[in-house]
């Protein structure tokens, strides 16, 4: 198992905490992607624009396509250690959606090879009875037809979602929280409207919400490390 030397350094105040608490360090120590076949494991510092975008997947050709993206954060590392962490689930998950949360891989995980190999299998290893180092993976299995584009996209935030299905990432010795989703959109490539254009044809949809998060700082630190 290969390990990504990105780190997050996210200083936000926890908005669902009571006034005068403090900033919660959230550390971004491995990320990738998976996109038909290809593991992308050091894509470069993602960019935050204001809505906690960490990276998206695009897709233009027709046919079937697997995307995933795969997070590994440590909450208040420095403070009470990476493995006291648990993870969770909420809301109703799509047809053409996956997800896993699991110990990284370096002691009994198999998220890393199930996310290597495209498929995940819709198991929490580590729930709150259980806790230890958590990552967490999100998938789309779908069919794009021609003259479309997809556009799966990942992020995280300090905020829960309002709707939709997400993962959740808890430090109770914190009592901070980190949620992990995605949103599939598909378009024409054309304008709607325009002759010859046809509109989006169902079950093709978009999931779209976006809660904000605060202010995010992105370094790299840690060397990549194998398994």
């Amino acid at each position: 198992m290969k390990k990504l030397p990105v780190t997050l350094l996210a200083l936000a105040a926890n908005a669902m905490c009571v006034s005068g608490a403090s900033a919660t360090d959230f550390n971004l120590f491995d990320w990738a992607t998976y996109k038909d076949g290809t593991v992308v494991t050091q894509p470069g510092s993602p960019v935050i624009p204001g809505l906690a975008s960490i990276f998206d997947l695009i897709f233009t050709t027709a046919g079937t396509h697997t995307a995933i993206g795969f997070v590994d954060v440590e909450i208040d590392e420095s403070i009470n250690t990476f493995f006291n962490e648990f993870g969770e689930t909420s809301g109703s998950l799509p047809a053409v959606q996956s997800w896993e949360i699991d110990e990284p891989g370096y002691v009994f995980g198999d998220i890393w090879t199930n996310f290597s190999s495209g498929v995940l299998d819709n198991t929490n290893a580590v729930p709150d009875t259980s806790p230890d180092d958590v990552s967490m993976a999100l998938g789309w299995d779908f069919t794009l037809d021609p003259g479309y584009t997809a556009k799966a996209s990942y992020f995280l935030s300090a905020a829960a979602p309002s709707s939709g299905f997400y993962l959740t990432h808890t430090d109770p010795d914190s009592d901070a929280s980190l949620y992990f989703y995605s949103t599939l959109s598909i378009t024409p490539n054309c304008q709607p409207g325009t002759p010859g254009c046809n509109p989006i044809p169902e079950p093709s949809m978009a999931w779209l919400f976006a809660p904000a998060l605060a202010g995010l700082v992105w370094t790299r630190r840690r060397s990549k490390k194998a398994a």
